[in-house]
């Protein structure tokens, strides 16, 4: 009986963490303006950064089944240099693309996808509104340019 109570509590948990994600990418594209003409550069930079730290992983010692991605550093960088919806909306483009093409064959593959996916865009909002509250704000749109 305490395995189907852990599976509950773990898809309770992974529905919580979608619906969050569901959340901040909702958020993100409401609010996320039109990118000046040369900034699209940095949004692809953005997704493709996340994508290869999604799919780059170092495994830990035999004996955990742990493998620890550079998803975070990846979120670090692009908070630092893309505004918050951007960052958002890069994460979640980046890290699904990456985790659909290196899909695992296990029957649990699609959970953790999803769980994992969402992780990284509600820790991207994290991340890119903590580096908002400290002042650190890209220019973005066209029309934040100053001549």
């Amino acid at each position: 009986m305490p395995i189907q109570r852990e599976k509950w509590a773990l898809g309770l948990f992974t529905s919580i963490l979608f619906a969050s994600a569901l959340a901040c990418l909702v958020w993100a594209v409401t609010h996320a303006g039109q990118p000046a003409l040369y900034y699209s550069v940095y949004l692809f930079m953005g997704a493709a950064l996340m994508a290869v730290g999604a799919i780059c992983s170092a495994p830990l010692p035999q004996r955990v089944p742990i493998r620890i991605t550079l998803t975070p550093t990846a979120c670090l960088v692009c908070a630092s240099a893309l505004p918050v919806p951007w960052v958002v909306l890069c994460t979640a483009v980046g890290v699904s693309v990456a985790r659909l093409v290196v899909s695992r064959s296990r029957s649990s593959g699609l959970h953790k996808t999803i769980h994992n996916s969402s992780m990284d865009v509600v820790t991207a909002a994290a991340a890119g509104s903590v580096m908002y509250s400290f002042g650190l704000q890209p220019v973005s749109t066209a029309n934040q340019i100053s001549p």
